[in-house]
């Protein structure tokens, strides 16, 4: 395996918040010439996922600065008999179609702070969105077709773009009569119309875990294709050699044998042409006072032979002050560099954001950059 040395650097954006709201879920997106969307949904701290707004903030150096965010009114909530509908999209930038576009999900809400819940299954449906990138807005969204019958089906960040443009999405997805998390692969093309489906994977089941499987990410190195898990017990991961079929999962483990320590929330991975690392969180690292420990976020190599992280490649990419920091995302921007980007999320139950600000979080998005050097 060959020897990747690599250095990082990182940033703290849009600090602050009204103590209400905070920022959560940001995701970056590159067309590779200098323009970059940056995206984030705000969080109603007295509440259990309970989501309002998306807003991007756009970029035409780069990154190095950053215009205001802006409201997506195209996602606006949408009220029908009592229920809300919550629309989120993650911006995307289609190298081979030089096409921005976004996909993301719905959910359904009974009032104001609570998600329908039926059998314990969530309702929501996954969405396409076209995006004018020189407003940096969402013109418009739609249901994105999807091949299982499901309750709600949701699209995860990390993505590949195949040679001729298609795309193969990882999805996690449940029904009232599945009700545990299963994953699975969607390959679609773009049409005049939005996207097709072109192939379709088998999908990933493990019912004997608590809530199945769930959030999926992909990357791909020397042919092969692979995917990070989220369980609620522990993380897991399996590999494909043609994207759609995939390997039965297998516990994420540090090259000692002893699992990584990863469990509800999490991972992705950082590329570069020759080897993948994993982005992740884990116990043991002087967090306990952190939800679930989703924070410092930490990076290490991935042993392909083995099936394993390497311990003694680990680093912190994002530091720990006090807040979570799971539910992040990572971003391929070229050959030689792969970015992060993540938030304080300013809620660690039972007690919310003086809680996280005592230990120094402010509710900032944090940006790091690893160049492959």
């Amino acid at each position: 395996m060959k020897h990747v040395p690599f250095s990082f650097t990182r940033r703290k954006m849009l600090s602050g918040g009204d103590k209400k709201y905070c920022k959560i879920h940001p995701n970056l997106a590159f067309d590779g010439k200098g323009t970059v969307l940056l995206n984030y949904i705000h969080l109603l701290l007295s509440g259990s996922d309970v989501f309002y707004g998306s807003y991007i903030c756009k970029s035409t150096d780069g990154g190095e600065s950053f215009g205001e965010p802006i409201l997506q009114t195209a996602l606006d909530d949408s009220f029908s008999d009592g229920i809300r509908t919550h629309y989120h999209a993650v911006p995307f930038y289609n190298k081979h179609h030089k096409l921005w576009f976004g996909l993301g999900n719905s959910t359904l809400y009974e009032d104001e702070r609570h998600p329908i819940l039926r059998n314990g299954v969530s309702f929501g449906e996954a969405i396409y969105a076209e995006l004018d990138v020189q407003s940096g807005c969402f013109s418009s969204h739609k249901p994105l077709d999807f091949p299982f019958d499901a309750s709600f089906a949701v699209p995860m960040g990390q993505m590949i773009e195949m040679e001729n443009g298609d795309i193969l999405v990882p999805f996690y997805y449940a029904s009232e009569k599945h009700p545990k998390c299963r994953c699975v692969t969607v390959r679609y093309a773009f049409t005049k119309d939005g996207l097709k489906i072109v192939f379709v994977g088998e999908p990933i089941i493990a019912d004997e875990l608590k809530r199945g499987l769930c959030e999926p990410s992909l990357e791909r190195l020397n042919g092969k294709y692979y995917m990070t898990i989220r369980c609620d017990e522990r993380a897991y991961w399996a590999v494909s050699d043609d994207g759609l079929r995939f390997s039965e999962p297998k516990e994420w483990i540090f090259d000692n044998g002893l699992p990584i320590g990863n469990y509800n929330t999490q991972q992705h991975w950082m590329a570069c042409d020759d080897g993948l690392f994993l982005a992740y969180t884990r116990r043991g690292a002087h967090n306990d006072h952190v939800f679930r420990h989703r924070a410092p976020v930490f990076m290490a190599r991935f042993d392909e032979e083995r099936g394993c992280l390497l311990r003694d490649t680990e680093v912190i990419l994002v530091p720990e002050l006090g807040a979570r920091l799971g539910n992040f995302n990572t971003y391929r921007a070229d050959p030689k560099e792969s970015w992060l980007i993540t938030a304080e999320w300013m809620q660690n139950d039972p007690l919310g954001w003086d809680a996280c600000a005592a230990y120094g979080s402010d509710n900032s998005i944090w940006w790091a950059k690893v160049k492959w050097e």
